[in-house]
């Protein structure tokens, strides 16, 4: 498949046709049963989660799925039917059952945007092996299903991977930083009543900094693997 850089999946080596998105995005099986295996992968802006999200997906022969990847998945309607449609409607049902309790439980706030995200995270998260990467992923599959790390890292160390990988200067890094760690409180503070509860709303908090990138990718899926017994 060949490689669109403008493509929302670029990052991750994902390419999206305009009409829908198919192959790789596409797990081999549907269960028969709603025990699928998550790992949601929380993260601070520059503390390389996303690359160590990406590792750990291809060390565990898992599916990954980032925040652009899923938002593109819930806003475009070809992508989600097509997803629906392959799950099935048992699964599809279930979902829908999670969903409403999530309302009815007061743990979501209702609105379309996070609606229609929330619903594609937790038929992908039914189906299971999968990695999520932000999205809130962590409040949503239930916990039986998903394992829930976060990833930190020091402002400045945060900053500074910025700087070097944006090429920017460190001030501008600083600002790029700090304005999305305000991105971040906003969206899963006004829209998920467990993040209200950190740091136990989490299962794992790794310093990357201090773990570096190799330990903490080796935690992460040592974790992985105990609590799925594989």
């Amino acid at each position: 498949m060949q490689r669109n850089e403008n493509s929302p999946g670029s990052d991750l080596g994902f390419d999206f046709p305009k009409h829908g998105y198919r192959g790789d995005l596409f797990p081999d099986i549907v269960p028969s049963s709603f025990t699928g295996h998550s790992l949601c992968i929380s993260r601070q802006f520059g503390a390389r989660g996303g690359s160590i999200a990406a590792k750990v997906a291809k060390k565990l022969g898992w599916q990954i799925y980032s925040h652009e990847i899923l938002q593109y998945m819930a806003s475009n309607p070809a992508a989600k039917q097509e997803l629906f449609d392959f799950a099935g409607p048992k699964i599809v049902d279930w979902v829908e059952g999670q969903w409403s309790q999530l309302v009815e439980q007061g743990q979501i706030t209702r609105t379309e945007e996070v609606e229609d995200l929330a619903r594609v995270i937790l038929l992908l998260g039914c189906i299971g092996n999968t990695v999520f990467v932000g999205s809130g992923a962590g409040f949503l599959v239930p916990d039986v299903n998903r394992l829930h790390a976060r990833i930190i890292a020091p402002f400045d160390d945060r900053a500074s991977y910025i700087s070097q990988y944006d090429r920017l200067t460190m001030d501008d890094s600083k600002e790029k930083v700090r304005s999305s760690d305000e991105r971040r409180v906003e969206f899963l503070h006004g829209h998920f009543k467990a993040v209200m509860n950190e740091p136990y709303c989490y299962d794992l908090i790794l310093n990357s900094s201090r773990l570096g990138e190799d330990c903490t990718i080796q935690t992460i899926i040592q974790a992985t693997r105990i609590k799925y017994g594989f």
